[in-house]
């Protein structure tokens, strides 16, 4: 007995798409819960569209056939705010975080995917100024080391936690919670919530400056430095990579002499400690170390380096921007602080058990991407009631900067003896930093509300982040976490000779065929009980559930113009007893002599397995600045769209702390093919806005992306 379903959907391009209300059930409720959990990825079941499931375990009657039809769209004009008495985020305080209930982790592969283990750099090598001039720059300006974890008992939170998070099975329990300090540096002790950068401007001749390399023509250059700054840009022009040498004037001392790649630091001093820097300051930039080609030169700059002219920090003179400078008078000051998380991961008491071992750690973060910390925490046994604190690297904030900053942790776990798996995870978020202004000032905007009065009407700071909230289900409608950690489906077969009990075919039109027939009927026969036919349309897909009794007869035939059944376009049989020595039915795998079908999903008694996965995008953009401001544009540029949207039909004001949902879009994907053609997937979000009180007009502007 079997039972058939057919629907129809367009891996590619189905979906929904909604830039304002009402958007779907499924999308909305992705929403609440990350305006809740402020988290990129929940492990949560969430409303599916495809067919529900069943296993027929007797035999009864013939097959039936179920046809669904293709989602629509459904635009509408009006974004979606969340509007609050009180701001969402206050500016200087961290966000409130509801706890998360954690589910148990499947351990072989007749369970749903587990995460596909992505190993990243942790921490470069740093520069810290030097007793002579530096030869050579640095990823990071400071030392960014951290400690070996430490065993504490009992377990309890360092400090205030976050969010903490539990596990549903009584075998295996852990609770989890995050805290973020800065350890090192004139804000050591401080919660990262809780760090302003208020002073910006040198006032004192300074004993080191530190630059970051840019790569930026003269043209890019933005300082007050008014006519005290000169810069030429050589014939070459600059390049991601440079040989820079900073001298004192035209044939002074050699301050700086090294390669420094895009985005790395170089600190420019005389060597000896405390030494002032001289009064002006030559840099050269070459496209090669052989600096007496005058061909090589890709640009010469000079600035006064005494600070009694305004330098200030984001200053960009050329190719560099200044982010710290050092004085005895005004100490260390720079807009780059390095933070560290820790992660305190505990067993409960109450869990079974002898002991519980630690097996993996994994960091998502809107700062510093994907990152696996498992070689921190692996091969670390805790007993019920005991917990240990894990200091993760360091990483910067850039305090010139102001934004939200999230970190979503996931720990998993296996109970001895009995092997019993389990995760807990924990979210972590705050806002950070102030906006530096363009004109000069000694200070910046507090990081505290203020309210507009308070500003006499001329001047309200303009601040705006972009988010990109996304969740990849599987085909049962179920969140398998972060999308950039699906695994491969091509190959997975049904195995282990568990027969298959469901099978789920796309129809991808025949090889060596340049048009291919919109429709076709197919045949299902089992046990020679010929099955309800049906139609299925050019990229859509059909479910069959059953027992098969082994084999199972499909025939694939075209269509008339009054949809009888005509010619037989291609037929095959399939081994569904899924034999462990030799398995047949594998994932993406065309079928058929002609390969017009393509297996896409099969389950049987260990599980459910599938190549399509449904990928679900919210974009929304929030106002954390001190005022009222009006979003002007917010432009959506997506894998499945044609082109980029202006998703903002009229400007909308937005309040302190509000957050406004712009535009959600729902799409099923075979990643099989994906993997196949190695396809990477592109989304990202561009959002201008103006400070609505704001006489001359001051805007702000946010952009992210997320790539897979």
């Amino acid at each position: 007995m079997m039972k058939s379903e057919v629907f129809f959907s367009v891996l590619l391009l189905l979906g929904s798409h909604s830039n304002g209300l009402p958007i779907a059930e499924e999308e909305r409720e992705l929403w609440e819960r990350y305006l809740t959990d402020r988290a990129f990825s929940m492990p949560t079941v969430v409303p599916s569209q495809p067919p529900v499931r069943q296993t027929i375990l007797f035999p009864t009657v013939a097959p039936a056939l179920r046809t669904e039809t293709t989602p629509t769209m459904h635009p509408t004009l009006k974004p979606v705010v969340v509007r609050s008495s009180e701001p969402t985020v206050s500016p200087a305080s961290s966000r409130t975080l509801a706890p998360l209930t954690s589910k148990p982790v499947p351990t072989s592969e007749t369970s749903q995917p587990t995460s596909i283990e992505l190993r990243l750099p942790t921490i470069p090598p740093s520069l810290l100024r030097t007793s002579s001039p530096t030869q050579s720059a640095s990823d990071f300006p400071s030392d960014l080391s951290s400690d070996v974890p430490s065993m504490i008992q009992p377990m309890q939170p360092t400090s205030a936690p976050s969010m903490a998070s539990s596990l549903s099975s009584d075998e295996c329990v852990l609770q989890v919670n995050t805290t973020c300090s800065v350890q090192t540096g004139p804000y050591a002790g401080q919660q990262c919530d809780n760090v302003e950068l208020t002073t910006i401007t040198c006032t004192a001749p300074p004993t080191n400056l530190t630059f970051q390399y840019t790569a930026q023509a003269c043209n890019d250059s933005s300082t007050n430095l008014d006519g005290y700054f000169s810069c030429v840009d050589g014939t070459m022009g600059t390049t991601e990579e440079a040989y820079v040498v900073a001298s004192s004037g035209k044939e002074g001392a050699v301050l700086f002499r090294g390669w420094v790649q895009n985005g790395q630091y170089l600190s420019i001093n005389t060597g000896d400690d405390g030494e002032r820097l001289p009064d002006v300051v030559l840099v050269k930039l070459f496209g090669s170390n052989e600096t007496s080609n005058p061909a090589n030169l890709a640009q010469e700059f000079q600035f006064p380096a005494s600070c009694n002219i305004n330098l200030r920090l984001k200053d960009q003179l050329g190719a560099l921007q200044l982010k710290e400078f050092s004085s005895p008078e005004q100490g260390d000051v720079s807009c780059l602080v390095p933070i560290t998380t820790t992660v305190n991961i505990g067993v409960a008491e109450e869990s079974g058990g002898t002991d519980t071992s630690l097996t993996s750690l994994e960091l998502l973060s809107n700062n510093a991407g994907l990152k696996d910390f498992s070689d921190l925490v692996a091969g670390i046994a805790l007993s019920p009631g005991e917990s240990v604190d894990v200091e993760l690297p360091s990483e910067l904030l850039d305090l010139s900067e102001r934004r939200t900053y999230t970190d979503s942790i996931q720990i998993t776990a296996v109970s001895n003896p009995s092997g019993i798996a389990c995760e807990g995870t924990a979210v972590n978020s705050f806002v950070a930093g102030a906006q530096v202004s363009p004109f000069p000032d000694d200070t910046i905007p507090s990081a505290s509300p203020s309210s507009l009065s308070s500003i006499d009407g001329t001047y309200s700071e303009c601040t705006i982040s972009a988010t990109i909230v996304r969740e990849c289900l599987s085909d049962g409608g179920i969140s398998i976490g972060p999308c950039d950690q699906i695994p491969d489906p091509r190959g997975k077969a049904c195995a282990d000779d568990a027969p298959a009990t469901g099978l789920v075919f796309l129809y991808r039109g025949f090889d060596n065929v340049s048009v291919n027939p919109r429709e076709v009927r197919i045949q299902v026969t089992s046990n020679s009980n010929l099955t309800e036919s049906n139609i299925v349309t050019l990229g859509g897909t059909f479910r069959v559930d059953g027992t098969f009794g082994g084999s199972l007869q499909v025939s694939v035939s075209n269509i008339d113009d009054n949809g009888n059944v005509g010619t037989e376009l291609d037929s095959f049989t399939l081994d569904t007893t899924c034999s462990s020595s030799n398995p047949s039915l594998s994932l993406t795998s065309p079928l058929g002599l002609l390969g017009a079908l393509e297996l896409v999903a099969f389950e049987n008694e260990l599980g459910d397995f599938s190549s399509l996965t449904s990928i679900r995008l919210l974009y929304s953009i929030e106002n954390i600045g001190d005022g009222e401001l009006v979003a002007e544009s917010a432009i959506v540029e997506s894998e499945f769209l044609p082109d980029s949207l202006q998703v903002l039909e009229e400007q909308v004001v937005i309040t302190r702390g509000e957050e406004l949902l712009v535009f959600s879009e729902t799409s099923q994907v075979n990643i099989g093919t994906k993997f196949s053609d190695n396809v990477r997937f592109m989304f990202a979000l561009n959002a201008e806005a103006n400070a609505s009180m704001s006489v001359s007009g001051r805007g702000c502007r946010a952009e992210t992306a997320y790539s897979f």
